[in-house]
């Protein structure tokens, strides 16, 4: 007789349509740097993002800390497989809800890790366009159960092929740049690596139940959120691949080591957990 093996308490299922889970083309996620989940929550996964956000919207200094890491639908764990590989860390989590007047953010990218592999500045050169996929990533996937339309406001934009110029733009700077200015000046002269046709801006209108995934490089904007419209609800999870650079140690760089070693040392700390907070090149 064998025994059904039960899900751990708490853990959160069937959040995600596994048919748009398939559908995941990678060479066009390393061709244009991004790739839209398109009404990828469950109904009641949709209704489960909105109710956690609420929630979290009051303990936002307790994410991490009160994070029941072994209660994370597998299903998530195979978005950021699919767009990072195997082996992959947390990096950081944010709660991006916008409400109705928010001005949102300007133009902007980021680098891997704390920017020591870089080859561009700030705003670059555009000498080291490449038709070459980075695989030091650090993808950020956005979910947006109740959509990120243009009609609302604050939708997201990204240049989609502009992550193969591997700039990490105005990430340490002061960031000014709307569409005009990016258009006038930083997007002049610039051309897809792939296809040669001039870099443009690409605004993406998000339905509800979706999620977008874009590599650290691309760079991307968020715009105003319209005047007598709900909390546009949205939460920022990044997952970075390792660093065989970096230093051996037991835990990497955004692991809450205090929280690690408290756990691990009463038991309690899940495999999941080692595995998203375990050093790049573990001792």
């Amino acid at each position: 007789m064998t025994q059904q093996k039960l899900d751990p308490p708490g853990r959160l299922t069937d959040l995600l349509r596994p048919e748009v889970l398939t559908s995941f083309d990678r060479e066009t996620f390393e061709r244009e740097g991004y790739w839209v989940w398109e009404n990828v929550l469950t109904d009641e996964g949709r209704h489960r993002w909105t109710a956690s956000l609420e929630k979290l919207q009051q303990m936002n200094d307790e994410i991490v800390m009160d994070t029941d890491w072994e209660a994370i639908d597998p299903q998530m764990m195979d978005i950021f497989s699919k767009v990072l590989g195997e082996r992959f860390f947390y990096d950081h989590m944010l709660m991006l809800n916008r409400p109705a007047g928010s001005e949102g953010r300007r133009w902007h990218g980021h680098p891997y890790r704390q920017g020591q592999h870089e080859v561009e500045d700030p705003v670059g050169t555009g000498e080291f366009v490449t038709k070459e996929f980075l695989h030091q990533q650090c993808v950020r996937t956005l979910c947006y159960p109740e959509g990120a339309t243009i009609e609302d406001g604050c939708e997201f934009a990204v240049i989609p092929g502009a992550h193969l110029y591997r700039i990490p733009f105005k990430w340490s700077t002061q960031r000014p740049d709307y569409d005009d200015d990016m258009e006038t000046n930083w997007l002049k002269g610039k051309t897809h690596a792939f296809t040669g046709e001039p870099l443009k801006i690409r605004r993406l209108s998000i339905p509800p139940g979706s999620m977008v995934s874009f590599v650290h490089h691309l760079p991307h904007h968020v715009g105003h959120r319209k005047a007598g419209t709900d909390m546009r609800w949205g939460l920022l999870m990044a997952y970075r691949t390792p660093d065989p650079t970096a230093e051996p140690a037991k835990w990497n760089e955004s692991a809450p080591i205090y929280w690690c070693e408290r756990t691990e040392a009463a038991g309690n700390l899940s495999p999941t957990a080692q595995r998203l907070f375990e050093g790049d090149n573990p001792i």
